[in-house]
């Protein structure tokens, strides 16, 4: 049996050696009815190593954007991917994978590499911005601009823009002058403020008496303007107006302001118009809005004689009356309060500010959660 079974065997592989080769039909590249093999596409998935961080404008979340073979792209092709906040529309910069923020909620991204998109996107609580800040912090922006200044519609577009996410946390204040400007004040403030800061460009930006950039910038420029201030000078107080109302000629403002821990305030009132129309401006619609109208005090320097100290956890209250305001302007008008503090380096700043339309009022403090 044993002998047998080896030579069928040996046969078996003779005849198999002898066996012509047959060939394996091969997809014809011509033909239009061969499938073509799909090629195999790369999968990146977007990756955080934090699902929450404090809204204290330090504490940050990474990214990473992973390859299938598990490399971080951010690392090995870093510039090449951008990451992007769903929620407020802004990408995070070139070669930015760290994120912070000063606002409570919940923050959707998703990534994108060399045109490809990750396959999923991660969402990021932002939480206990009240931990760090009581009162709500609005940062005032004077907005120093022309009605004949070329560029400075570019920069109320970018402002316009930033408000549709800033909003209820960001005040312009336009003051117009410089040449031929129907809405210009005497003294002309916008001059004044420039010659703090040796400029004298139009337009500019001053945010919260603590940053001057010239120039029409870019929406991504407001926004990140706002967010510094807010991040690196927390408020320590908040202002609420009780009432703005219109009698005869007289605008007549009260307010309010609690401070959290403690301070000497200067506390100043602007009234601000909006629907103003000029048709020989550069301003496109003809229409001017935030227009300085009049000021009860000073807009950039702490005056320490006027000052009011206002004990941790105190509250004072201040009251603003503006004369020859015509009945025809006051459906237009809305008041700014703000407090002007010293900060440690003995610059002026603002720490907190309100508005309120003319006829209405606020109902208390806004706090942060």
């Amino acid at each position: 049996m044993k002998l047998f079974r080896f030579l069928t065997m040996a046969a078996a592989a003779m005849m198999l050696a002898c066996a012509p080769e047959v060939d394996t039909p091969q997809p014809d590249p011509n033909d239009p009815d061969t499938p073509t093999p799909e090629p195999q596409e790369e999968v990146y998935t977007l990756v955080a190593d934090k699902e929450a961080i404090d809204a204290d404008g330090k504490e940050k979340v990474t990214f990473s954007l992973v390859n299938s073979k598990g490399e971080n792209l951010c690392e090995s092709d870093a510039g090449m991917v951008k990451i992007t906040n769903k929620t407020t529309g802004l990408w995070l910069g070139y070669g930015k994978y760290d994120y912070t923020s000063v606002r409570n909620g919940e923050y959707e991204f998703s990534a994108n590499y060399r045109g490809y998109e990750a396959v999923n996107t991660v969402k990021v609580r932002v939480e206990n911005r009240g931990k760090y800040e009581k009162y709500r912090q609005s940062v005032v922006i004077y907005k120093v601009t022309g009605a004949w200044c070329a560029f400075c519609p570019n920069m109320t577009e970018s402002l316009h823009e930033a408000a549709e996410e800033w909003g209820d946390q960001m005040i312009v204040v336009g003051c117009h002058g410089g040449g031929q400007d129907p809405f210009k004040l005497s003294p002309d403030v916008s001059e004044m403020l420039l010659v703090q800061y040796s400029s004298t460009a139009y337009p500019s930006c001053i945010y919260d008496n603590n940053a001057f950039v010239s120039g029409a910038k870019d929406v991504e420029s407001v926004k990140k303007n706002i967010i510094t201030q807010i991040s690196k000078y927390p408020s320590t107080c908040g202002v609420c107006i009780s009432k703005a109302e219109h009698s005869g000629t007289t605008l007549t403002v009260e307010a309010s302001v609690a401070s959290d821990k403690g301070g000497s305030y200067d506390v100043a009132c602007v009234v601000l118009a909006d629907g103003m129309e000029y048709s020989g401006g550069t301003e496109p619609s003809g229409i001017y809005n935030n227009v300085m109208m009049a000021l009860s005090g000073s807009l950039n320097y702490y005056n320490k004689d006027k000052a009011v100290s206002i004990a941790a956890g105190g509250e004072e209250d201040f009251k603003f009356v503006f004369d020859n305001v015509p009945a025809s302007m006051a459906s237009k008008c809305k008041v700014v309060v703000y407090a002007l503090v010293r900060d440690s380096r003995g610059q002026t700043i603002t720490d907190n500010a309100a508005v309120c339309r003319v006829g209405q009022n606020m109902t208390g403090y806004l706090l942060n959660d």
